[in-house]
């Protein structure tokens, strides 16, 4: 394989992964002065990925992580067709929300 097949094959992979699990198109800091949604990364201590609890429909989820010592949160949106996978922690096309 020359080089130039090599990019296009990296090129194709990384493209069917972005489609397989997603990527964030939308993102804000979400609104802590709910305190319930404020204090969902500090009770779950643990940085990454949630279910948004206040999702009906699965097209959203939460990045938690923490910052000298101080939860943080951000909501984050699945692209256009995808749904967060609660099981996987990513967004795809291939899951079944059933809320």
């Amino acid at each position: 394989m020359n080089s130039n097949e090599r990019l296009i094959f990296i090129t194709v992979m990384l493209f069917s992964l972005t489609l397989a699990t997603g990527i964030p198109v939308d993102s804000s800091q979400y609104d802590l002065s709910n305190q319930n949604i404020s204090n969902l990364c500090a009770e779950r201590e643990v940085v990454g990925v949630v279910a948004n609890p206040s999702d009906t429909d699965c097209t959203s989820y939460i990045h938690c992580y923490n910052q000298y010592g101080e939860w943080l949160a951000k909501l984050l949106k699945c692209p256009e067709g995808q749904f967060f996978d609660t099981s996987m922690g990513y967004c795809s096309s291939l899951y079944n929300c059933s809320l």
